[in-house]
């Protein structure tokens, strides 16, 4: 953490709650399971990195955490990870679906169609396989939360190269259609929208993409100078600074817990007021 957080305080918002955080291994998700632990719940950590979910994990103790190596677009690791939280843990009251790639800011003219599809499998496929294993628990005991992870990216242009835009502005579409049909039978299903995050997406993303996230056309790399010099500009975050995970995932928490019990379907900004200029 910088300096400029402020330390995580022991909570009590999840106190007793077992809760699902997907992309655990790193940035946001690994926030998120940090924060959610300090808050009193009990964690099931998914990332298709097994070995950085299981360091977390151990960090935990075994009481308080278990950790499971997932790629979210596949609905048979989606179902062994779900059953097995649940064999360990008895339920599932929280889904935190954090795990999500970038585009390496590709544009349009050069995107590729495996590109597109990878990204789509991990941010919008996932989400919703996620989503649908978890809510089989959820609707059989009457209730959960569910805090998906959008993007500014989904409401103002320049946040990430065309497959990743439209794949969060699908998420957050896809959150409020959830929430609508699953409100009155005890769910509330939300989401984030992170603004400019003190991540490795792009490091982490090339990873899972293969190769063709490593070859950026001339229009690739003038985007990804253009959206850095955007976004660490003085006069385009108002803050003057990106998030720090913790930050982001404070707002997760907050979502999941009884202190927004009335809070269905929306999209929380968290972007330092970006959106606003």
């Amino acid at each position: 953490m910088t300096s400029q957080d402020s330390s995580m305080k022991a909570g009590s918002r999840l106190r007793d709650k077992v809760s699902i955080v997907t992309g655990a291994g790193a940035g946001i998700g690994q926030a998120v399971a940090q924060v959610a632990v300090a808050e009193g719940a009990r964690v099931a950590l998914f990332d298709i990195n097994g070995a950085a979910v299981a360091e977390a994990a151990d960090q935990f103790g075994s009481e308080t955490a278990v950790s499971f190596q997932v790629d979210v677009s596949s609905a048979d690791d989606i179902d062994r990870a779900v059953s097995a939280t649940v064999k360990q843990f008895g339920r599932v009251d929280v889904l935190f679906n954090v795990a999500g790639i970038q585009d390496q800011m590709m544009p349009t003219e050069e995107l590729k169609e495996n590109l597109w599809n990878r990204v789509f499998d991990i941010n919008v496929r996932g989400t919703t396989l996620v989503m649908e294993r978890v809510l089989r628990e959820m609707l059989a005991a009457g209730r959960g939360a569910i805090v998906n992870t959008s993007s500014t990216a989904s409401l103002i242009a320049g946040g990430g190269g065309v497959a990743y835009t439209a794949s969060k502005g699908a998420v957050a579409s896809l959150t409020r259609q959830v929430a609508y049909e699953v409100a009155d039978r005890g769910i509330r299903v939300n989401a984030i929208a992170p603004g400019a995050t003190q991540t490795n997406i792009m490091a982490n993303s090339a990873g899972i993409l293969g190769a063709e996230a490593n070859d950026l056309g001339p229009q690739s790399k003038r985007f990804t100078e253009q959206a850095y010099a955007r976004a660490t500009s003085e006069g385009t975050i108002p803050l003057g600074r990106f998030a720090a995970p913790e930050e982001i995932a404070k707002a997760a928490v907050f979502l999941a817990s009884d202190d927004a019990s009335y809070i269905v379907g929306a999209t929380l900004v968290v972007d330092g007021g970006l959106t606003i200029m």
